[in-house]
């Protein structure tokens, strides 16, 4: 007795076809489920080495702008690490970027007497690159402007969605690291 003997001695093209339109649409939601897990954790990967700093290959011609010094050097030389730590919260002198903080407006003045509305991945991008809030508001002139595309920032706001929420080493106690020099 052989597999052929269930279907009386025949496969039918209609069992065939019954067969495939069972397995075909299973393996391409498997497919695509594997495949949109692993995409935010390669965003995430990518938008922590953004972050630390790392130089990808992606990132060597990436410039910073610093309005305040009127001058433009190599993204890394500005890692998000040195003024918003981490962890992402910030301190005295930069901002908490940690994706539960951005996603909410900030309706009172904050600290530096500030209001905005929440953060979009768009409103981040625009940050980023163009110092600018979701309120349109200019951030401050220490910000480094990034010359980040759309992949890059949103690899970046992926991994805010995930970052470490504990204490950061990186933060002093004026709440900046390398921030022109002394924490200023």
């Amino acid at each position: 007795m052989g597999i052929f003997d269930t279907f009386s001695g025949k496969i039918s093209l209609r069992h065939v076809f019954l067969s495939l339109s069972l397995i075909v649409p299973l393996v391409l939601f498997s497919t695509l489920q594997f495949a949109a897990q692993a995409e935010p954790e390669n965003a995430a990967q990518s938008g922590k080495e953004i972050y630390d700093g790392l130089v990808p290959d992606s990132l060597v011609d990436i410039e910073a702008r610093i309005p305040s010094l009127d001058i433009v050097l190599p993204a890394a030389s500005f890692p998000c690490t040195s003024c918003h730590g981490q962890d992402g919260k910030g301190g005295l002198r930069a901002s908490d970027l940690r994706q539960a903080k951005l996603a909410q407006a900030v309706a009172e003045p904050d600290e530096s007497g500030r209001q905005r509305a929440a953060y979009t991945l768009d409103d981040f991008h625009r940050a980023v690159v163009n110092g600018v809030d979701p309120s349109g508001q200019i951030l401050s002139e220490r910000m480094p402007r990034f010359t980040f595309n759309e992949d890059q920032t949103a690899a970046l706001w992926a991994y805010l969605q995930l970052i470490d929420v504990s204490a950061s080493p990186n933060v002093n106690t004026d709440g900046c690291v390398g921030c022109e020099g002394s924490g200023q």
